[in-house]
């Protein structure tokens, strides 16, 4: 009959729920870049009758899918999505700047040996 097996958890790697190959971020990246490198391509098809165009417009949604589903940054040890998410929140959110009560203390350090304030 049945019994009970206790499995240690994986916990530093995605689980591969999609026939233990692809994690579900994988699919949803590869299925997104899938649909809309399909939509662009066939739409400038459809505007231009040429295949070449259709298929190197549709090719670049579908690559940037892939390089964020499965692409690992191992200098910094994250997938590729998560590194663009982290670049881009620390691009884009607030800065603060502290004031500085010294104004000779912003002057490059040539300028303070001279004296030149």
């Amino acid at each position: 009959m049945g019994g009970m097996y206790h499995l240690p958890l994986q916990m530093d790697g995605e689980d591969k729920v999609v026939g233990g190959i692809v994690s579900l971020r994988q699919l949803a990246y590869s299925l997104l870049g899938l649909c809309l490198g399909s939509g662009f391509g066939f739409t400038i098809y459809s505007l231009t009758g040429f295949v070449l165009p259709g298929f190197l417009v549709g090719i670049l949604p579908l690559g940037v899918g892939l390089y964020m589903a499965f692409w690992k940054v191992d200098a910094f040890g994250m997938t590729a999505d998560q590194y663009w998410r982290n670049r881009l929140a620390y691009a884009f959110r607030p800065k603060a700047f502290p004031y500085i009560q010294d104004p000779a203390a912003m002057l490059p350090t040539q300028e303070k040996r001279r004296g030149l304030q």
